[in-house]
């Protein structure tokens, strides 16, 4: 009776992986994906043109910075159907491999057989949309997860290396380390400064500084443009925003976005700062920072879309957790499913009117509300 639970997530996982290579292996190329903007951004860093310039005929602009355009330039000179498998290849072999390391290091008590696969269920299904379309924020959910890890078992190199190169990657999950820094700031304040600085380098090695220089500052310029507060309510930002705006009709203010973000940002930290001071680093609490800062990437942050969303994969976890309050294993339960609902609802063909996209914000507040009463609700250890 131990194993079917066991089998039934990998059968889901085989689906998954053989649904996803299979469609990516005959479809037509830059279906359902955004590597083909990737691979754009990179044939134009190769050359050394403009990477924010105009896009072709459509396809979507370039929002990632300049350095994941140098990563994606010797990508670019490959064919491009080998590229799609290979980067969503590795994209969920990071995934795979964080979460394992992720589950393995932060649980007091090893998971239950149907626990774990719950976890592994949940993941599949929240992974999905990031996975198939190609999204970086795969890559960022799979190195918050890995630095996460590497931080609950005080491989301090190793948690830099790979919470910088979420940074690299997004900017914004910069929340994420910081709430991770605040669990051991003797052993990550100074270390993760120069990583972070060795990676924003590296692009000058790949083309000339003026070059580099221009391209980052036409980055910052064209994420100061790409402010969406105002725009049609099917383009703006899907965080708390959102649902502020269909409680009021009006657009909130940029600078009270801002302000809000820093505050929740701070406030988290408090808490973390609290949990600490009455319990200690424990691995358990790492688990539940990484919570926290994934949550404020998808409610506080900048740039959430109904696909960013796919970074909460791993908090299948949280409804599962022993030692916690049943009422708070139901409360997480009941947000992943309002994020699940919407995700699951977006691959089905419905009516424009239709749409299920205040759940994922609603259920992220619910979660990010049970993250918190779990994180407080940590008894002492003895």
């Amino acid at each position: 009776m131990t194993e079917w639970p066991r089998r039934f997530a990998l059968a889901i996982w085989v689906l998954v992986l053989a649904g996803v290579f299979g469609r990516v292996a005959v479809a037509r190329i830059g279906a359902q994906s955004v590597v083909p903007i990737y691979t754009m951004a990179g044939e134009r860093w190769w050359n050394g043109e403009p990477l924010y310039a105009a896009p072709p005929p459509g396809m979507d602009v370039y929002r990632n910075p300049p350095g994941f355009a140098a990563l994606f330039a010797p990508l670019a000179q490959l064919p491009p159907r080998p590229v799609a498998l290979l980067w969503r290849a590795v994209g969920i072999g990071l995934f795979v491999l964080g979460l394992r390391r992720f589950l393995a290091a932060v649980n007091p008590v090893s998971l239950s057989p149907r626990a774990a696969a719950a976890v592994w269920i949940v993941a599949a299904l929240l992974v999905l949309p990031a996975f198939n379309n190609g999204q970086a924020n795969l890559a960022l959910a799979a190195t918050a997860l890995l630095g996460t890890a590497a931080a609950a078992r005080g491989r301090w190199w190793r948690t830099s290396a790979w919470l910088m190169l979420a940074v690299w990657l997004k900017g914004y999950p910069i929340a994420l380390a910081g709430l991770i820094v605040t669990l051991a700031p003797r052993r990550l304040a100074w270390r993760m400064p120069p990583v972070l600085a060795a990676m924003l380098a590296a692009p000058f090695a790949c083309q000339s500084a003026e070059y580099v220089w221009n391209q980052t500052r036409d980055f910052l310029d064209a994420t100061r443009a790409d402010e969406r507060s105002e725009a049609p309510l099917e383009r703006t930002m899907k965080g708390w925003t959102y649902l502020a705006r269909i409680a009021t009709g009006g657009a909130v203010p940029p600078e009270l976005l801002q302000w809000v973000a820093v505050g929740s940002g701070l406030l988290l930290a408090s808490l973390v700062i609290l949990a600490i001071r009455r319990n200690g680093p424990r691995p358990v609490l790492f688990g539940f920072v990484l919570g926290a800062g994934l949550l404020w990437m998808v409610i506080f942050g900048p740039a959430t879309e109904m696909n960013t969303y796919s970074i909460l994969a791993p908090l299948g976890w949280l409804a599962v957790l022993r030692g916690q309050p049943r009422g708070n294993r139901l409360l997480a339960g009941a947000g992943l499913a309002l994020v699940l609902a919407a995700l699951v609802r977006g691959t089905i063909p419905s009516h424009p009117e239709i749409t299920m996209a205040s759940f994922p914000p609603v259920g992220a507040c619910v979660l990010l509300a049970a993250t918190v009463r779990a994180m407080l609700a940590l008894r002492p250890s003895a």
